[in-house]
């Protein structure tokens, strides 16, 4: 004779299934797409920073600046020559056309012709800053404007001569002063002062946006999570492998979260090893470097303000490698006090790619990266029992998710049809027993 289970063994299953639900949701993944090339800018004539407000147009910013530096970074294709301030670009045909020229070589040119034909964008990088442009003559050949853009990423002042250019203008940093110039095309920038004429003709082609990896503390406090508040996130790569623990995903914002697992999955990197006691090098922690070689920094939240302070920096610059194993130990100092209650820290760790062998000098516990990692924890500072660990601090969160509605109609449901299943079987076993 079949048994129906026991009530308290059917809520336990619909918990448990919803247990299974939390672990398997915050593994989907947010890819990079060729679409939205410019975001709100794509057929504006003119998109200049200072005439926004809102924090939409902070975060649309922001992206622009991220893309304009990944644009930077893309392989190189088609090819640049001059003779004197002659230069010629000879564009890819098949495939986009990514060219670099340095501010002084600019300001050096008297003319730019491309030649070729080419239905894909032509990217022409401009690196350094100030940016002068003093003559400003364009022969397209058989190019559109549409296809054309002319990336600055690094320009914080671009100045513009008397003279006619085509394409779309891209300086998401720079002030930029214009003299009598006919543009046929767009431009984005920060500012904008002087004489510009545009014959609209924005940006069409398309060019890959980056995938990022985000953080996920709360973005309540002040750690900067979210895109809108520069949060920490790094831009993916193929030509940059480069992780903490067994992987890196993607997500199309900041995940915040109060327990710090909003994006769960990639957590994997660093452990804590307790017990953490206060003074020199009292705060122990074991690290694994899945991929790659690069700079690892770390901030700690010491003294619970809800924000990254300049001395909560411990972790600065430490070069690792996944060589050999990819394993390290380290440990930061723990200030007097800081293990005298039970409490909790939360703590990120940005792994970041060596640039010619070096770190990079201002990396923060916010803004953009270029390859790489972000990894966000909270911890338990007291290694006793009574101290809150990490299960309490996930019973927090899911709390706090907007999701807990939908999550309890799911197990409610789950235990109403094991109630009904159990009365159905004792009634079917009540008529058996009275045959």
């Amino acid at each position: 004779m079949s048994k129906a289970l026991p009530l308290p063994t059917a809520s336990f299953i619909s918990f448990f299934l919803l247990g299974v639900f939390l672990l398997i949701l915050p593994q989907a993944e947010a890819q990079g797409s060729p679409e939205d090339i410019l975001g709100t800018a794509t057929g504006e004539a003119e998109y200049i920073r200072s005439e926004l407000s809102g924090s939409e147009a902070a975060s649309d910013w922001l992206a622009l600046a991220d893309r304009s530096h990944f644009w930077s970074r893309l392989e190189p294709a088609g090819s640049l020559t001059h003779e004197g301030c002659d230069y010629t670009l000879q564009v890819a045909e098949t495939r986009r056309t990514v060219v670099t020229l340095s501010a002084a070589e600019l300001e050096a040119s008297c003319r730019l012709t491309l030649s070729g034909q080419t239905n894909a964008p032509v990217l022409i990088n401009i690196t350094g800053s100030p940016v002068s442009w003093p003559a400003p003559r364009l022969d397209l050949g058989d190019i559109v404007a549409e296809q054309l853009l002319f990336n600055f990423p690094e320009a914080t002042s671009l100045d513009i001569g008397a003279g006619q250019l085509a394409g779309t203008l891209l300086a998401p940093l720079a002030q930029v002063r214009s003299h009598a110039v006919l543009l046929q095309g767009s431009l984005i920038a920060a500012e904008l002062t002087g004489d510009l004429i545009v014959e609209s003709a924005p940006f069409a082609a398309v060019l890959t946006v980056p995938a990022y990896d985000f953080g996920d503390l709360p973005d309540t406090a002040g750690f900067g999570t979210m895109m809108v508040a520069d949060g920490a996130r790094h831009a993916q790569s193929d030509s940059i492998v480069l992780f903490l623990g067994q992987d890196v995903d993607t997500e199309p914002d900041g995940q915040p979260d109060v327990s710090a697992w909003g994006d769960g999955r990639d957590e994997m990197g660093v452990d804590q090893r307790l017990p953490w006691v206060d003074g020199p090098a009292g705060g122990g922690m074991d690290i694994v470097i899945g991929a790659g070689e690069g700079c690892l920094n770390g901030w700690f939240d010491l003294n619970e303000n809800g924000q990254f302070d300049a001395s909560e920096h411990l972790l600065d610059n430490m070069i690792v490698s996944a060589a050999d194993g990819g394993r390290y130990q380290t440990a930061i100092d723990l200030p007097e006090g800081t293990i005298q209650n039970p409490t909790l820290i939360y703590a990120r760790f940005r792994l970041t790619p060596q640039d010619e062998g070096t770190c990079q000098a201002e990396i923060g516990p916010t803004g953009y990266a270029y390859g790489g990692e972000v990894e966000d924890y909270f911890w338990p500072s007291n290694p006793e029992p009574t101290a809150v660990g990490w299960s309490s601090a996930a019973a927090v969160g899911l709390l706090q998710s907007p999701l807990l509605p939908a999550l309890l109609l799911v197990s409610i449901m789950v235990s109403i049809m094991m109630m009904v299943g159990i009365t159905v079987l004792k009634g079917r076993e009540g008529r058996k027993l009275r045959q």
